[in-house]
């Protein structure tokens, strides 16, 4: 894609629709990989060509308008994402209606937004209003309601309602396996929230398969330096590591943290594989060899603590909800 992206803007230029399309295939193809950086880069030239060459007021303008801003989440450009994203729910409510689903995508993308930072009772009723829209609009097993049906899951386990919240991640699974397949990434990824539901309810037994099995799966389509297969590592190491299962936690969480130095990502789960890691070690009572591990860990993820998920931010203070 990469190629066909510099061909079209040889022949055809850098601003025409067809190089401007490639581009933002390109954005969402690396959001996926996890190159998140060169994503936001592509993402953002995609808003600028077309706010100026189509105008704001276009529908393909503010549809790239809410998808970069729901990829911005870089320490102190909330505020810019939140801007962006309202503005574009506002033109989608005004231009195509309040039940129109690009207009329901705005609210989920909004209210995922807050969620991310934090701000659950701000993201409650927009999750909530686009899942009922959703679901009215496209149908309950359509890949948007169900990737609200998870945002709203989340926001429920992160403001304790855990029975809800296990509900709601339960009839997404069945709904997957019958219709998507096992390997599809937002299955992988209700599996990993489901063990971290059970993990933050003491359910070991539960979480420690479900971590596991999404562990196994996204190292399969993902690869093992992937973002979310070492977020998967980490998360089976601490479900590990609060049962006490001390050597598996090890193997695990200092795998995680050679493949970050391997790969010089200065990002906070570097530091938290090397904190767990830490954690690990001082759990088998090797105090020697974990001191300096949780102190740099900590350090670390103090010094990026901006740019650390509102829902993980606990992690500074010994206990993290991955």
């Amino acid at each position: 894609m990469k190629l066909a992206l510099e061909f079209q803007r040889q022949t055809v230029g850098r601003n025409d629709a067809k190089s401007v399309s490639t581009m933002f295939a390109l954005g969402e193809l690396y959001r996926f990989e996890g190159k998140y950086a060169q994503a936001e880069t592509l993402l953002r030239n995609v808003l600028q060509v077309r706010s100026d060459g189509l105008g704001q007021e276009h529908l393909l303008t503010f549809f790239t308008m809410g998808g970069a801003g729901f990829r911005v989440r870089k320490p102190r450009q909330y505020g810019e994402s939140e801007t962006l994203q309202k503005k574009g729910l506002e033109r989608r409510r005004r231009l195509l209606g309040a039940g129109h689903p690009d207009t329901l995508t705005a609210l989920n993308n909004l209210g995922a937004l807050y969620l991310y930072e934090g701000k659950y009772a701000a993201a409650e009723p927009l999750l909530v209003q686009s899942l009922e829209g959703r679901r009215r609009v496209l149908g309950r097993q359509h890949p948007d309601t169900l990737i609200t049906t998870n945002s709203v899951a989340a926001l429920y386990r992160r403001t304790g309602k855990y029975s809800q919240a296990e509900s709601l991640y339960t009839a997404l699974l069945e709904i997957y396996a019958r219709v998507l397949g096992a390997e599809h990434p937002e299955r992988i990824r209700t599996v990993n929230n489901l063990a971290v539901l059970y993990r933050d309810e003491g359910k070991y037994s539960q979480a420690e398969p479900l971590a596991a099995e999404a562990l196994e799966r996204w190292r399969h389509t993902l690869g093992e330096e992937h973002p979310d297969t070492l977020t998967a590592m980490n998360n089976l190491a601490r479900v590990y590591t609060e049962q006490g299962k001390y050597v598996p936690a090890e193997t695990l969480s200092r795998q995680a943290y050679s493949i970050f130095e391997e790969t010089t990502s200065d990002v906070w789960r570097r530091y938290e594989s090397q904190s767990l890691l830490g954690a690990t070690l001082a759990g088998q009572r090797k105090y020697s060899e974990a001191e300096p591990l949780l102190h740099s860990g900590y350090q670390g993820m103090r010094q990026r603590e901006a740019s650390i998920p509102a829902a993980n931010r606990s992690i500074t203070s010994g206990r993290c909800t991955i």
